[in-house]
């Protein structure tokens, strides 16, 4: 059982991206991104998209950039 928030949103997102339906202990999930020691951001293996939606989970930085003053 969890007993951490990390991993509670962990347990969630694995049940949020099952094939079967069932009832979820909470609505905090996990980002389904992975940070490696240089900063780069990933997705999940076999987490491109959200599986409900379809949208990408790593955008671009590129509209962003555009959008700040700095």
């Amino acid at each position: 059982m969890c007993t951490t928030v990390r991993c509670l949103s962990e347990h969630n997102w694995k049940q949020y991206i099952a094939d079967e339906v069932t009832e979820m202990k909470g609505h905090v999930l996990k980002y389904p991104v992975e940070v490696d020691r240089m900063g780069k951001v990933k997705t999940l293996p076999g987490c491109e998209t959200f599986p409900d939606v379809g949208g990408k989970i790593v955008g671009s930085f590129t509209a962003i950039q555009e959008n700040l003053t700095i």
